[in-house]
């Protein structure tokens, strides 16, 4: 249960102590920091999405080091800025909490265990009293589409990623407990919600699976619901048919491959081959229509070869995929292969990292294509009164441009995609959804 907005309480001759939630990294951690900011809000303070606030929250994100120093970086010019007034949370803090509990200005250091507390520890640090619980409402940083978390936590060991010693093991939120939040959301008028957990595939409760959550959402009259990322080894045949059944499944996956090949995908403890990942794909194509695939690559793992990384190129190629986010190997302090031999040189990363971005190109300006002279429902997010174009994504995640006026931010419209440019599909307004 998350609490609504509270009643309007003075601080230092204001109406309400303004308070700013930042969170970086994965759709977890955005609906952490929404559960965060309604919260605060129910509390009596003014939540604002940018700009200047008297307090802040910084949740962090662990998942690589540049994420990690992005979030430190933040919370050392924050806490500067309103000293005593800002508490730095999530995946950093749970591994590395003395390095942010060092920092001068941080007031508190919580970690993911300790999130819950976060509402609390700012009410006492502003003088705001709470208040009692009351059904969620509408995402409190204000998108278009809505983020609900139905699992937690990680039972898998890949030798390069610290997320499970952030997140601990795997937990999932009760089936009743997902679609009740689902309805309330639908209530209040959220025209997509996405799923997301650390390992959304794991999702089990009382015997039910994801299958079966997926297969519940037709009680919920939400007109889209997005999977976020799952592992290749939970897509089985019970969830795909569960998905091709129910129309308000979007037709996007997004299945993080990280090699194409087999030794180093054994190095990273993936539990599947370049083949199994092939063969996952082409079922999936299969038993979803017209279904969009998408996934991630790392380069520079220890031990990649050229030929290895040219076995990981030819499979993306084979695979045609609708779109792929690249990133290079970081090596995390407390993961196995911080310390392997074969660690690959900074600049032969960059390399390979800009050839399989050209691929991401390539693939991303042939999915658009694939759209021209075809109409999609799109949800339109954003409306730029320069060029009075609105845009948004499809179902299938294809980001759609239009003309058209600004209230159509956060409405549905049909679209004749009449070309493409790049990764982005332009088109026009047919009828509203």
């Amino acid at each position: 249960m998350i609490p609504a907005v509270g009643p309007e309480r003075l601080y230092n001759g204001s109406v309400m102590p303004k308070v700013r939630v930042i969170s970086h990294g994965c759709k977890s951690n955005q609906y952490d920091g929404d559960v965060i900011a309604r919260a605060l809000a129910g509390m009596g303070c003014e939540v604002v999405h940018a700009g200047a606030a008297d307090a802040y929250v910084v949740n962090t994100c662990a998942v690589t080091t540049m994420a990690e120093a992005k979030g430190r970086k933040l919370v050392r010019r924050l806490a500067r800025a309103a000293p005593g007034k800002v508490i730095a949370t999530g995946c950093t803090v749970q591994i590395a909490r003395e390095d942010l509990e060092s920092i001068p200005g941080v007031a508190a250091a919580l970690g993911n265990e300790e999130k819950h507390t976060v509402p609390e520890t700012m009410a006492l640090l502003l003088g705001v009293a709470g208040v009692g619980e009351v059904a969620p409402v509408r995402s409190a940083t204000g998108r278009t589409r809505a983020v609900v978390k139905v699992q937690d936590g990680c039972d898998m060991s890949c030798s390069y990623c610290v997320i499970r010693l952030a997140r601990g093991p795997v937990r999932s939120r009760p089936m009743s407990e997902v679609v009740r939040e689902l309805r309330w959301l639908a209530q209040e008028g959220v025209l997509e919600v996405v799923l997301t957990g650390i390992r959304l595939g794991a999702y089990h409760s009382e015997g039910n699976g994801l299958a079966a959550l997926v297969a519940a959402l037709s009680e919920v009259n939400v007109p889209r619901v997005r999977l976020s990322s799952l592992d290749v080894w939970d897509l089985k045949p019970p969830l795909l048919q569960a998905i091709a059944a129910n129309q308000q499944v979007c037709p996007h996956l997004h299945l993080p491959l990280q090699s194409g090949d087999a030794e180093i995908l054994r190095a990273m403890r993936r539990p599947y081959t370049p083949d199994g990942f092939a063969r996952t794909v082409e079922q999936a194509r299969e038993s979803v229509p017209d279904v969009a695939i998408t996934s991630d690559v790392m380069v520079g793992f220890p031990g990649e070869t050229q030929a290895a990384f040219e076995n990981t190129v030819r499979l993306v190629e084979r695979l045609q995929l609708d779109g792929l986010h690249v990133f290079r190997f970081s090596p995390r302090p407390g993961t196995a292969a911080a310390g392997m031999t074969g660690q690959v040189p900074e600049s032969v990363k960059k390399e390979r990292c800009e050839t399989l971005l050209a691929a991401a190109r390539s693939l991303s300006a042939r999915f658009a294509q694939r759209f021209v002279g075809k109409t999609v429902e799109v949800l339109f997010e954003s409306h730029d009164p320069a060029t009075g174009m609105c845009e948004g994504f499809s179902q299938h995640h294809l980001c759609v441009a239009a003309s058209a006026r600004p209230e159509m931010r956060n409405q549905v419209g049909v679209v004749l995609v009449t070309s493409a440019e790049g990764g982005r599909a332009v088109g026009k307004i047919r009828r509203p959804g």
